[in-house]
């Protein structure tokens, strides 16, 4: 994942905006592979999208507000993770058979977005996509029954990370139209067709120091270090954080790795 410059000044002016009231976009329905051919996303504080071509409508005496993202170069575009544990699938394994999952679906809305640091922590421009998983097998405990642990269902959610400038516009019908340069900040957007995308079996194993699957809510971690490369960066390789290549191509090498982004074998 890459580092966010002049994050305590972006972060300043916009906790500021925030205060007096400026409303940001909110949802955006792209996929990362939309968002690499477009070499700017302009878009009105509702979220819709201004064509490249069209003008924004407005009353006389009235300002109205757009923002505009740019890749900064090709955007540094870096594969990170967003992972569900999805609430109450969470089984006690009484016996190996024992099993989570069956049948179940889960369609997951994100919010990936301008993030202030690492952390996803973000105020402005929602990128979001519905993708739906579905598990047709259920999860079964296996050896876990052995080790008294409990077993769960986690999702893990591929996205792509880019760089972008962003600018805020203010376009008035009967008055001086502005332009402020916001600084740089980093965009989730998800991979379309759910390329890297996985479901898989968490498990807790209190006697071994493993323990993926808590609480009766669900609930997300995400893992923002990932090898850089566009969602192409999955082809021949598979899917899920745990592959060998994700794990060592990673980005800064030493980035502790999330619990829940390991998978456990009987």
């Amino acid at each position: 994942m890459q580092s966010l410059g002049n994050v305590s000044s972006l972060l300043c002016i916009l906790l500021a905006l925030a205060v007096v009231g400026c409303a940001y976009p909110t949802i955006l329905n792209i996929t990362a592979e939309d968002f690499i051919n477009m070499p700017e996303i302009k878009v009105r504080s509702d979220g819709t999208i201004i064509p490249h071509t069209g003008t924004i409508d407005m009353v006389c005496g009235g300002c109205t507000p757009s923002y505009s993202y740019s890749l900064v170069g090709n955007g540094n575009p870096h594969q990170n993770f967003v992972i569900t544990q999805k609430g109450g699938t969470t089984v006690e394994c009484s016996t190996p058979e024992t099993a989570t999952g069956t049948g179940y679906s889960l369609t997951l809305g994100w919010s990936l977005s301008l993030g202030l640091d690492v952390e996803f922590e973000s105020f402005g421009l929602d990128i979001t996509e519905e993708q739906t998983y579905s598990v047709s097998t259920s999860f079964t405990c296996d050896g876990v029954a052995g080790e008294k642990g409990a077993i769960c269902v986690l999702f893990y959610q591929a996205v792509t990370a880019f760089t972008v400038n962003v600018k805020e516009e203010l376009e008035c019908a009967c008055g001086e139209s502005s332009t402020i340069d916001r600084g740089t900040a980093i965009v989730y957007a998800p991979n379309a067709d759910s390329v890297g995308s996985t479901q898989a079996r968490g498990i807790n194993v209190v006697s071994h120091g493993v323990e993926q699957c808590w609480g009766e809510a669900d609930r997300t971690v995400n893992y923002y270090c990932g090898p850089p490369g566009l969602p192409d960066w999955w082809k021949l390789r598979g899917e899920g954080p745990w592959i060998d290549d994700y794990v060592n191509q990673r980005e800064p090498a030493g980035c502790e790795i999330p619990i829940e982004a390991n998978t456990y074998f009987d």
